[in-house]
């Protein structure tokens, strides 16, 4: 009873015009009494503990958003909903100036905040059924999943329905998402990305450039072998250009029996991906691979793109035997492009 009390107490206690007035779009459209400063908030709220004869708006408010905050979603009751439902169109009625110009900012976001909690309430709701299906038919849950989504809230009780889930169920339910669905699908990243199989988190990585596949590339590559690692990042490589950069990073950091420098050598040839193969050289700090990118500077045969990703990968290592190479390169004037050696210059004075 306190929890749906709360609710009904501060919507009688918050002017009923409130929950319909317009949104103020200017300074001059509301009145100063709804405008504070950060002064004027901080004192507002600490002094809503001693208040006896009622709340001013910016403190109504205050107790408004915390009072949906405080709710539950996965236990809502009906009035709870229902007072939810009536502040999703509220229009706040304090504001504090922008810093940037003359427009007022609300203070306290309500509208969004009980639009958010209803949605969640609505997504547990669904996943319970989800939730249901799966307890009583392994199979029926898995078709349930491959059914079109009908709306977000749909989609995010199935992705809620697959917490807890093992690797082999995970992986079972990957292999049969990606034919029905795509790789972009939250769905087919969640279940890939718990499934604990190498092939598939290569597959969704070769097929995606979602900020997902950044996290799984970013987050969950370690859980597989180094070997294992090491072929995923460089299929990556070779196939997936808006990941390509970043699995060079990684695979920079392999360890040295796993890793081949000979191969992030040439990819300093790769007039897309040399930058980044040279300062993935550079995290590696082998000697060996910055032996092998001197001698491609100094290979006649090489071109431009060649030779100022070699110079880039030991300026990367920025290590004594680096420095070293690249003086001698300067002053021995090894470097046959002029405006490189003008720039290497730079970098060592």
């Amino acid at each position: 009873m306190k929890k749906i009390a709360i609710p009904i107490l501060l919507a009688l206690a918050v002017p009923t015009p409130s929950l319909q007035a317009e949104r103020p779009i200017l300074m001059s459209d509301i009145n100063p009494s709804q405008l504070y400063s950060k002064q004027q908030i901080e004192v507002e709220i600490n002094n809503i503990s001693q208040k006896d004869n009622g709340f001013s708006i910016l403190q109504s408010e205050y107790l408004m958003l915390k009072a949906i905050n405080k709710l539950d979603e996965q236990h809502l009751s009906k009035d709870d909903v229902e007072f939810l439902n009536q502040h999703t169109q509220y229009q706040s009625q304090s504001f504090i100036k922008h810093d940037e110009g003359p427009l007022p900012l609300a203070i306290f976001d309500i509208a969004s905040a009980a639009k958010y909690k209803l949605n969640q309430y609505y997504v547990h709701d669904k996943a319970k059924e989800y939730q249901r299906l799966l307890e009583s038919s392994w199979e029926n849950y898995k078709q349930a999943l491959k059914t079109k989504d009908l709306s977000q809230v749909q989609l995010a009780a199935k992705l809620e329905s697959m917490n807890g889930l093992n690797d082999s169920q995970y992986s079972e339910i990957a292999k049969e998402l990606i034919v029905s669905r795509n790789y972009q699908s939250p769905l087919v990243v969640k279940a890939v990305s718990n499934s604990n199989d190498a092939s598939l988190v290569k597959a969704l990585l070769l097929n995606s450039a979602s900020a997902d596949a950044n996290r799984l590339l970013a987050e969950k590559l370690y859980q597989f072998s180094n070997l294992e690692q090491a072929d995923i990042l460089q299929s990556v490589v070779v196939k997936n250009k808006a990941l390509a950069s970043s699995a060079l990073m990684q695979y920079a950091k392999l360890p040295n029996n796993v890793r081949s420098n000979d191969w992030l050598v040439s990819q300093l040839s790769d007039s897309y991906l040399g930058a980044s193969a040279a300062k993935a050289i550079g995290i590696t700090q082998s000697q060996n691979a910055l032996s092998s990118a001197k001698e491609l500077i100094l290979d006649d045969s090489s071109n431009r793109t060649q030779v100022a990703n070699a110079l880039l990968a030991l300026k990367f290592a920025n290590n004594d035997y680096a420095k070293s190479e690249l003086n001698e390169l300067l002053e021995r004037d090894l470097i046959k492009f002029k405006d490189m050696q003008q720039e290497v210059a730079k970098w060592l004075d």
